[in-house]
């Protein structure tokens, strides 16, 4: 029965002439054909996708490039200062130095950054290069100016301060426009007084159509504390004649007027004299370098960084 299968197995493939082994080459022929058509279309078509990727991307560049040079160029172009002069603390009245000081900001544009400089600053620049604060005495009118000035020019502002004790606004004029404010009666008059004040002024503009009057209201006083400076009251080297290597220590007296901690200054050529330590917060050792008559610089100084006067110490070495 085994025999019979087989044989006529054998007979059906004889009649298609091909012989199994044939028929599977050239299958496998086929497949390897049309497989390789298939790669070959595939990596195509990937290498033409990657070159558009690759051109787009590369496009892009160049615009992100292109922009960026032209905002830097934009932004780096130099620009005339301008300049214009505000109002940002007071007018308030210090009973304890007897003034009404006002705090004013300039405020500034232009490339490069302008330089401002100020007709008066009564802080000696306390608040910043920008700021000032001026000190007005009773009735006492001042005019600051400010000017503004880059490599492009400069430009000039001008502001009236008044005392206001005198029950007198504040009138400001700038390089661009004038106005003229009661600023301190509305600072201190109260929302309901405003609102009464404003709708008295309307009633009698309307029914008489002669003058409105507002009644100036006189600030409360504002207890300010302003920081002194200390005092150095004497400076002293002991010994005050030294040989080339001995060693020496100067002393510094005074006193801080607002109490605050204070500590010597003391200026030197460090070619002279070196410092080998500080005693304390109010002296402090050298040694002598070279012979000579020198001098060394004695100040003191509070927490605020505010200097003392100056005394000099005179040293010998031979």
């Amino acid at each position: 029965m085994i025999a019979v299968i087989l044989f006529g197995t054998a007979a059906l493939c004889n009649q298609c002439g091909i012989t199994p082994t044939q028929e599977s080459k050239e299958t496998t022929v086929e497949k390897t054909t049309q497989e390789s058509k298939e790669t070959t279309v595939e990596e195509t078509t990937q290498e033409e996708t990657t070159k558009k990727i690759e051109k787009e991307t590369t496009e892009e560049t160049k615009k992100e490039t292109t922009t960026k040079e032209e905002t830097t160029a934009t932004t780096t172009e130099p620009e005339a200062p301008t300049i214009n002069l505000k109002i940002y603390e007071g007018p308030t009245y210090s009973a304890a130095d007897d003034v009404c000081y006002y705090r004013i900001e300039a405020v500034v544009t232009g490339k490069p950054k302008p330089i401002v400089k100020f007709s008066r600053d009564d802080s000696y620049g306390a608040w910043g290069k920008y700021k000032v604060q001026i000190n007005l005495k009773k009735d006492e009118t001042y005019i600051l100016i400010a000017t503004a000035t880059n490599s492009e020019g400069s430009s000039t502002a001008t502001i009236t301060l008044t005392d206001i004790r005198g029950g007198v606004g504040t009138s400001t004029t700038n390089s661009s426009a004038t106005t003229t404010t009661t600023a301190s009666a509305e600072t201190t008059t109260t929302a309901a007084a405003t609102t009464t004040t404003t709708a008295s002024a309307e009633t009698t503009t309307t029914a008489a159509a002669t003058t409105t009057t507002v009644q100036y209201v006189q600030p409360q006083p504002t207890y300010i504390i302003h920081n002194r400076s200390p005092v150095l009251t004497n400076a002293w080297a002991d010994p005050s004649t030294v040989s080339v290597g001995d060693t020496f220590t100067v002393y510094a007296e005074g006193y801080d007027p607002d109490g605050d901690t204070i500590r010597c200054i003391i200026s030197r050529d460090p070619d002279e004299f070196a410092l080998l330590y500080f005693n304390s917060t109010m002296a402090a050792t050298f040694k002598a370098l070279k012979l000579g008559n020198y001098t060394i610089g004695m100040r003191i100084q509070d927490e605020q960084e505010a200097d003392s006067n100056s005394i000099d110490v005179n040293i010998q070495v031979r």
